[in-house]
């Protein structure tokens, strides 16, 4: 009846409980990682986080606690140490994957679960699976599928940096969905993150396409210019 989204990544976890009706109703508080909690879910309920309990970031065990929280929710890459800090306090937590097709459709049946409206969940990913049926490969490039390199890229406080998604993250799935070739696997190195990367690299790689990731206050005709 009562839950709370912490840890890394929170508007991911945020985002896709409000997908869920029974989700946002019985959300009674969130950690606060970027300069707001959602700059989307006001569009979805006016006045969000409304009377909620918004947690500065790094919320300890004791600050949840204080919510009452019946579970916690977390996306997957957060600390381990709160979610064993907080099972010694009796509070459960529910990790959210959130980072492929697969990933995402085990999340949705899960909360669905947790919630119990399987029924939402079951037009959630009816939903998703439709569009994810648009996708088709070209015909036309099956036996010489483009180069893709997905580069998230930005130059906030002055320092230039790159990086290339891991193997099985969402950027990647897409890539392959479309039957290109994602060219960053074989070089770099495997992680289940984002994993830096040089111009050097860049070049050698060679992709037929670049894909840019920029974080939503950066400039993208600045970004090219500096990258070119």
């Amino acid at each position: 009846q009562r839950i709370v989204i912490a840890g890394h990544g929170t508007f991911i976890a945020l985002h896709t409980l409000a997908l869920f009706p029974t989700g946002r109703a019985r959300l009674v508080g969130v950690e606060q990682r970027g300069p707001s909690v959602s700059d989307f879910l006001p569009l979805v309920e006016p006045g969000f986080p409304g009377d909620r309990t918004v947690m500065g970031i790094g919320a300890g065990p004791e600050h949840i606690a204080a919510v009452r929280p019946d579970v916690v929710l977390m996306k997957h890459t957060a600390d381990t140490r709160a979610s064993e800090a907080l099972a010694q306090i009796g509070i459960p937590v529910v990790y959210l994957g959130l980072e492929n097709p697969q990933q995402f459709e085990t999340d949705i049946t899960n909360l669905g679960q947790l919630l119990a409206d399987e029924a939402r969940a079951a037009e959630i990913l009816t939903f998703y699976g439709e569009r994810q049926a648009r996708v088709k490969p070209p015909a036309d490039r099956a036996a010489d599928p483009a180069d893709v390199l997905v580069l998230q890229y930005n130059t906030r406080g002055g320092a230039v940096t790159a990086q290339v998604p891991a193997e099985p993250w969402m950027q990647t799935t897409h890539v392959r969905m479309v039957g290109a070739n994602p060219v960053w696997l074989d070089a770099s190195e495997r992680t289940y993150g984002w994993a830096l990367v040089n111009i050097e690299q860049i070049a050698r790689w060679d992709p037929d396409v670049i894909l840019l990731v920029l974080w939503h206050v950066d400039d993208p005709a600045a970004a090219l210019a500096e990258l070119r």
